[in-house]
């Protein structure tokens, strides 16, 4: 019963773990986008009030920067699809050694936190990437 005990206590340790850290990688992404969101929100303002040739390089100015907001967070999705893959597998090793009345929440959250992904990058427009 003892070593029962200390299964359990891995298993709601190691789902804390797993949610803690999505939920910290979500959270920076979300904080990463709400950013740009913001800047280029304040540059459409200011180019805005602007005329003539100076409104026309704000634009592309503003382009170039949409463009680059969509690269780089293409270059965020891939590379945390690379360290997802990792923990994923990390986390099924984990998810086969718990005992049965761990085993079905721990997957349950591991289930919320990819729907959380993969809505946080049909937010990004990421979403047909092979990441996930």
């Amino acid at each position: 019963m003892a070593q029962q005990c200390s299964l359990n206590d891995v298993g709601r340790e190691a789902l804390k773990a797993a949610k803690d850290a999505a939920y910290i990688a979500i959270g920076f992404s979300v904080l990463a986008a709400q950013q740009a969101q913001t800047r280029a929100r304040e540059l459409r303002e200011r180019f805005r009030s602007q005329s003539g040739e100076s409104r026309h390089a704000a634009e592309q100015a503003l382009e170039h920067l949409g463009d680059a907001w969509k690269h780089g967070v293409k270059a965020l999705d891939d590379r945390l699809a690379v360290v997802t893959e990792r923990v994923e597998g990390l986390l099924e090793q984990v998810e086969s050694t718990l005992p049965e009345q761990v085993r079905e929440p721990f997957a349950k959250a591991r289930e919320l936190a990819g729907r959380a992904q993969d809505d946080l990058r049909n937010r990004l427009g990421v979403a047909d990437s092979p990441a996930a």
